[in-house]
């Protein structure tokens, strides 16, 4: 294995794949990184099910910590940072509203 791996030891237990990956991304957005897709793959691939669903359930749960947990942060990072979780939440709406037209 090469490259940056992230360990989150802060709590252990079964809990959503899906929320630990958003959270990585969303800690990450700022710096300008995202969470290889070889991760969702990796996880998909271990432990089964639906892609399609896998990935709205990531696209949501990013978004959420997004929208309500992260503005208390927001202070904490540089203009371009905050430059990015712009872009990056403009993306996540666009994509949600793409895959799931009902919503609007």
């Amino acid at each position: 294995m090469s490259g940056l791996v992230f360990c989150d030891w802060q709590s252990a237990g079964i809990g959503r794949a899906s929320s630990d990956l958003a959270f990585v991304n969303v800690r990450a957005v700022p710096d300008g990184a995202l969470v290889s897709p070889a991760a969702t793959i990796a996880y998909l691939d271990r432990c089964g099910g639906s892609r399609a669903a896998f990935e709205r359930a990531l696209l949501l749960e990013e978004l959420a910590i997004f929208v309500f947990q992260w503005p208390p942060f927001a202070a904490y990072n540089t203009a371009l940072g905050i430059s990015r979780v712009h872009d990056r939440v403009r993306y996540l709406s666009e994509r949600w509203f793409t895959i799931t037209p009902g919503w609007r």
